[in-house]
């Protein structure tokens, strides 16, 4: 089952933030994204939640999402507060204009903004087995969560690795095998 949804905010939208620069906005510019959400099955209500399952995909312009189950609750005009769930074998690839892409897997991913006493609060949060990974960088928690507002990441059971590259060209690696044997390398 297909269906092209306009929404004002979705799980999508939510994580795609992610992947968002701090470039001006026309606040005058009514906001509108386009999401395509495939599934096997679905129930859509549009004054309340929704649920897909079977083979979820979402298609937004700087993400890819799927999983085996989202559900969600319909934004109202009356209450900004959102709550998007994704679960078992969620792939999250942010494929934005970010500087660099996140492939993110965990098997479980929530997204929440709320707003209370004139303080938003906007998060996404990975839970079992949660790694998120750049050409550069791993990170894993348990739970691995990303603050929206602050830019921020943290976790329990925290791991975070640098992946460095190798700037030597091939051909000095090459020389340097040739003259010195492995053994007789400063490092392994």
């Amino acid at each position: 089952m297909k269906r092209l949804i306009t929404l004002g905010a979705a799980f999508a939208c939510g994580l795609s933030a992610l992947s968002q620069t701090n470039a001006p906005v026309q606040t005058n510019a009514p906001v509108q994204e386009k999401i395509v959400i495939t599934s096997g099955m679905a129930m859509f209500d549009p004054k309340a939640d929704w649920i897909y399952t079977d083979h979820v995909r979402v298609d937004h312009p700087t993400m890819k999402l799927t999983c085996e189950w989202l559900t969600g609750n319909s934004p109202q005009t009356n209450n900004p507060d959102r709550h998007y769930l994704a679960r078992t074998n969620v792939v999250i690839d942010l494929t934005g204009d970010q500087a660099k892409p996140w492939h993110v897997t965990s098997n479980q991913a929530v997204y929440d903004f709320k707003v209370k006493d004139g303080t938003t609060n906007e998060t996404v949060t990975l839970t079992g087995n949660a790694i998120a990974k750049s050409p550069d960088l791993i990170v894993k928690g348990e739970p691995l969560v990303y603050d929206l507002i602050s830019k921020k990441y943290w976790g329990a059971n925290f791991e975070m690795t640098h992946i460095l590259t190798n700037t030597v060209s091939s051909a000095t690696n090459s020389a340097a095998s040739k003259t010195n044997p492995p053994s007789a390398l400063p490092f392994p």
